[in-house]
């Protein structure tokens, strides 16, 4: 019976065994199996009763053992229908009863529970609403309006907070938005407002005993406020419109509600001030709130046609006005309470008047700016200031949110708040002996983390904003703390006041400095403030260059440090004095000099260092790199190579203890390369290998060890720190070889046998060790990784000479090498895939001449001769590639032939073909591969063979990788599913472009016989299936395959894919818009928002297909569009 009967039995079965209980005086409760029968019934409930007699009648035509004729089918549908209607009284008997509201009586029912009560009232309201709007209307006009003053109160909160519950869902039916807002004036005027007028009143006057039920019914009652405002889009001004034909003011009965000792009051308070103060969009009124506004004036449509939205608009936005007026006076009086809690640790409370005070501050920041609120906004801020002060982070940032936009309001505001922001600033610690350690778990509510992404962002953009409403003063206090802590005895307090101090210099570092790119010039004989920030940072790096010891003590204020030097290595290099940019590299060079030092296991600093996200030392590597590359002639001296040689060599003592990341060196070694770029070409080659020699020797030296450790049969644990070490190593020397490239990209070429370039030199002496690696490790995920991406880096710049074709040799040599491991995760592979993809972007026209060339195509006189050879090796290490992993990527890629004519098994009078690919993240490299050998290189992908030793032209990997890509749309790997759709709007776009007729023709060929599947496949997908990241891409290559299909073959694929199961709603709207759509009166960006919303209007639990509120205006909106664009 659909759920009813049970519920109709569990019910009375609760009922049973709590007199028997009660005889017996057990204390046995049975509050929980309640609580879950009443949950069972609020879901139940939302099924509608047509859903209701479909169910029955698909469970009676499922009954195998049913006998019964087609009456006694309906007489079991009437009978569910009418145990539905039982149970809902009886329901409805005990929420409305008020001893089951009495919590002092001496037998209390387990259904009197507060949240059993109030999932009855939820599923009263679940049902009136499923049951559609005249349900609605005869439920609250029939029984809770007439009655608002006679039943209890806290079931009429519930019901009418759950009714707003209910109409927000996407099933609601439709006309229930409508509906609520017609009953809005009587729900509002007769019962919420009454009703919350009697519990606050109540709550300030009722002993202990009745508080805690009083503030709960205020409570609730605030919460269906907010409900209800939220499904009918009713404003502040509309409901203190209608409270005052009842004689409550509603903005004052809010203020007392201010008072409340209740949290919860206090926090239904704040979450209707959220959606009443919502702030919106200058001059919109949406449809919504010009229906309820027409709903409360009581005129009908013809009659409210007179009126306009700017009329309403400007009503509202006087009486918005005057009733935040009266906010920001009320709330401001509550920073006096504020601080009473906040003694009392009652932090609850706090939070949500600062959330309250952020809500209205947010509304009222144009009316006050404007003066149109003319009331003091003193107290206002005063409260925010105080929320800024409270030790608990989430309290302060919700007040920081708003005081971004509420600086403008006081001129002197930023000089009164600056000094709060920046003691915020410190990072909480405590001293514990002599040893400090980080305290913001217990200080700030959040760990250390949490902590510093508030620092970071929120508090952050205020300082940001603080800087711009006064930066003279900013920069002045700043800089003078910094001197000061400098100058200071070293402390441990010092240290935390100094980290705090360079992160308020360095939280406005992109301002400062555009500021001194903007404004050199002085003005009216008065100097330009650019000047002043030149003083000001060169008076902080002289304080800096003093070393102070709390800086090496405190790696917080260390990296701190090291990042003031990342941030403002703009200025060093371009207006700082040559004396300031070399105090900037000695301060960051002697940190990576700490790294292999500093910090040791044991002391306390260590402690820190743990808890860092980035090290010190990573900060000063970013810092040396900004420094090196932005000013590398600065460093090309004999004395400046000698620091960084020695920098370098250090850096592998701090690498083997970890205090030096991979990362970190790489960045060191980058800026070390842009310096040594500038030394004169004659002279380059030997600190270059100089440079180069130790990690050439570091390779070698791991790849000895290795194979010492397997010769004593160690096992894999043993052997992954060292690979791992190597394969740093081996990104090093990347990071070496793509620097050497780039200097070859620019330097004269060399002739004969001086015309390898120095990266192949490098190479050549370390290839032997990296061929005995790839062999012997490659199975290793960090070995892989870094040989691929070493391979990328080598690609040559150019191949125009023998020398670099045949290191172009080498480079597929270690690939086909590297493939031919077994990595369980195919790293390897995706590594080789990855080069392959780097190399035909790089020189795809080289692939594409070779191809041209073999199928006798014209080419250009001036092409290289090396090119059919560039193109063989291409094409063999692709096809091996994918011969690899052939197995684990889908059927398309295993059958033994194309099936008719090329078309894909999907279209094939065969049963579609459905297995997906187990090897996705291959599977989706190769797409990316294919899309740029689409854009780099068509005739060559066209031409190329499925596999090695097969007739090109027989056996296309182009049908097999089409096939492959229809099928991958629906892949539930969405990253897969993103590069197919890629991959198949690349080929189509490919056909506006391609310029060999006979690639036009089997490029056509393929899409053809595909084009039904993709519109189905994505028609199903933005119908739910999809990802959203991948709807945008899905829609881009809808959008092409539609405008490039006939019309009659478009009509045909848009009727096969909305007739799919997996459409549910709207389908006659999807088939009118896809069909203009075909025609090209669809731009891809309004196609792109279709697809969005369809895609939301799917995502329900629910599989009832019913005609909701949502889907309504959904099929309105794009109904009258089309009305618009073809008015008849």
């Amino acid at each position: 019976y659909g759920g009813w009967n049970f519920i109709h039995q569990a019910m009375n079965e609760i009922e049973r065994r709590e007199a028997t209980l009660s005889q017996q005086g057990s204390q046995i409760s049975l509050t929980s199996h309640a609580q879950l029968l009443t949950t069972i019934a609020e879901r139940v409930a939302r099924r509608s009763p047509a859903a209701d007699k479909s169910l029955i009648s698909t469970c009676i035509a499922n009954a195998s053992q049913y006998q019964g004729g087609p009456a006694e089918a309906n007489g079991l549908i009437t009978l569910n229908s009418e145990i539905r209607e039982i149970v809902m009284g009886r329901i409805a008997a005990m929420a409305f009863d008020y001893s089951f509201h009495n919590r002092n009586r001496v037998t209390v029912s387990a259904f009197s529970n507060p949240v059993a009560m109030e999932k009855l009232c939820s599923a009263l309201a679940a049902n009136a609403v499923s049951s559609g709007p005249s349900a609605i209307n005869h439920f609250m006009c029939e029984w809770i309006i007439p009655s608002a003053r006679s039943l209890p109160p806290f079931a009429i909160a519930c019901v009418i907070y759950h009714l707003g519950i209910e109409a927000l869902q996407k099933i609601a039916p439709v006309g229930t938005r409508d509906m609520l807002q017609q009953l809005s004036s009587r729900v509002i005027g007769l019962v919420l407002a009454p009703v919350l007028h009697e519990s606050i009143m109540e709550e300030s006057d009722s002993a202990l005993a009745n508080h805690e039920a009083n503030a709960r019914v205020a409570a609730t009652t605030l919460r269906a406020f907010e409900r209800w405002c939220t499904a009918t889009d009713i404003s502040l001004p509309q409901i203190k419109h209608i409270c005052s034909k009842v004689r409550v003011d509603i903005t004052a009965l809010i203020s007392d509600a201010l008072y409340s000792d209740s949290e919860l009051v206090v926090e239904a308070l704040a979450e209707l001030f959220q959606i009443c103060l919502k702030p919106r969009e200058t001059g919109q009124i949406s449809d919504e709130r010009m229906t309820q506004a027409r709903h409360i004036m009581e005129v009908d449509e013809e009659a409210f046609r007179s009126i306009s939205r700017e009329d309403i608009y400007r009503i509202e936005c006087k009486e918005m006005n005057e009733a935040l007026g009266e906010l920001v006076t009320a709330v401001g009086l509550q920073r006096f309470r504020f601080s009473e809690r906040q003694s009392t640790g009652d932090h609850g409370v706090c939070r949500n008047l600062t959330r309250i005070a952020a809500s209205v501050g947010s509304a009222s920041i144009n009316g006050l700016i404007s003066g149109q609120i003319q009331v003091p906004s003193t107290g206002l801020l005063e409260l925010l200031m105080k929320a800024i002060s409270h030790p608990l982070v989430y309290i302060c940032s919700i007040a920081l949110d708003v005081l971004v936009r509420l600086m403008p309001v006081d001129h002197n505001f930023p000089q009164r708040i600056l000094p709060l922001l920046q003691h915020r600033a410190i990072i909480p610690y405590r001293i514990v002996g002599l040893a400090p350690t980080l305290n913001t778990t217990e200080a700030g509510g959040v760990d250390f983390v949490e902590y510093m992404s508030f620092r970071e962002n929120s508090l952050g953009d205020v300082l940001v904003e603080c800087f711009k409403q006064r930066r003279k003063y900013y920069m002045d206090s700043c800089t003078s703390a910094i001197e000061e802590f400098c100058n200071s005895s070293s402390t441990v307090e010092v240290s935390f006041q100094l980290e705090a101090a360079l992160f308020c210099l360095n939280a406005v570092a992109l301002e400062v400095t555009s500021t001194i790119s903007k404004e050199n010039q002085p003005m009216n004989g008065v100097p330009s403030i650019s000047i002043e920030f030149d003083q000001q940072l060169l008076l902080c790096i002289n304080a800096l260059a003093k070393k102070p010891s709390c800086l090496a003590a405190n790696p917080l204020a260390l990296a701190q440090l090291n990042r003031y030097l990342t941030m403002y290595s703009r200025w060093f290099t371009k207006r700082g004095s040559e004396p300031a940019l070399d105090v900037a590299s000695e301060l960051a060079l002697s940190t990576i000099a700490m790294a292999g030092s500093a910090f040791q296991y044991g002391e306390p600093a260590a402690d820190m260092l743990k808890e860092m996200q980035v090290s010190p030392f990573s900060e000063a590597s970013k810092g040396v790199h900004c420094l090196l590359a932005k000013s590398p002639a600065h460093f090309a001296s004999p004395q400046g190579v000698s620091s960084l040689a020695a920098t370098w060599e250090n850096s592998y003592a701090s690498a083997n203890r970890g205090s030096l990341s991979v990362d970190d060196r790489i960045n060191i070694c980058s800026g070390i390369c842009r310096v040594l770029a500038t030394i004169s070409p004659p002279v380059q080659e030997k600190p270059y290998y100089a440079f180069c020699l130790p990690t050439i020797q570091c390779i070698k030296s791991m790849a000895k060890r290795a194979d010492d450790q397997c010769l004593q049969g160690q096992q894999d644990q043993m052997l992954r720190p060292i690979l791992k070490r190597m394969s740093d190593e081996i990104k090093i020397l990347s990071t070496l070889v793509k620097a050497l490239a780039e200097i070859d990209k620019t330097a004269p070429r060399k002739s004969n046998s001086e015309n390898m370039n120095l990266s192949v030199t490098i190479l050549k002496e370390i290839w032997p060790c990296l061929s005995h690696v790839t062999g012997k490790y490659a199975s290793f995920n960090d070995v892989s990784r870094a040989i691929g991406g070493l391979l990328s880096h080598c690609i040559p710049i150019g191949l125009d000479d023998e020398t670099s074709v045949s290191f172009l040799k080498e480079l597929c040599s270690l690939a086909n090498l590297l493939i031919s491991t077994q990595s369980r995760d195919s790293i390897a592979l995706i590594a080789v895939l990855q080069f392959l993809d780097d190399f035909v972007a790089l020189h795809g026209e080289n692939v594409e001449v070779a191809a041209a060339t073999v199928l006798g195509a014209p080419v250009r006189a001036s092409s290289s001769p090396y090119n059919q050879e560039i193109g063989k090796l291409v094409e063999k290490l692709m096809v091996d590639s994918i011969q690899v992993k052939k197995d684990a990527l889908g059927v398309a890629w295993t059958r033994d032939k194309e099936q008719g004519q090329g078309q894909s098994p999907s279209e094939s009078k065969a049963e579609p073909v459905s297995e997906q690919a187990t090897s996705t993240d291959v599977l989706s490299m190769i797409f990316c591969l294919l899309t740029t050998c689409c854009r780099c290189c068509p005739t060559f992908l066209v031409h190329l063979p499925a596999s090695p030793n097969v007739d090109r032209e027989h056996d296309r990997l182009l049908n097999r990788a089409v096939e492959s890509a229809v099928l991958s749309i629906s892949n539930s790997d969405v990253e897969v599913a993103r590069e197919a759709i890629l991959f198949l709007k690349a080929l189509m776009e490919l056909l506006g472009r391609v310029q060999v007729p006979d690639d036009r023709v089997v490029i056509e060929a393929i899409l053809s016989s595909v084009c039904h599947t993709i519109v189905k496949s994505v028609v199903a997908g933005v119908c739910g299936s999809f990802n959203a990241a991948a709807l945008d891409p899905a829609a881009s290559l809808l959008h092409t395959t539609l405008t490039g299909m006939s019309n009659v073959d478009a009509g045909s694929a848009i009727g096969l894919a909305t007739q799919q199961e997996q459409v549910k709603q709207g389908q006659g709207v999807i088939e009118s818009y896809l069909t203009r759509c075909s025609t090209g009166q669809i731009a891809l960006t309004d196609l792109m928002d279709f697809a969005e919303e369809l895609w939301e209007v799917h995502q329900v639990s629910e599989t009832e297909n019913i005609e909701s509120d949502i889907i309504a205006g959904f099929a309105q909106k794009y109904r009258s569009a089309m009305v618009l664009d073809h008015p008849e």
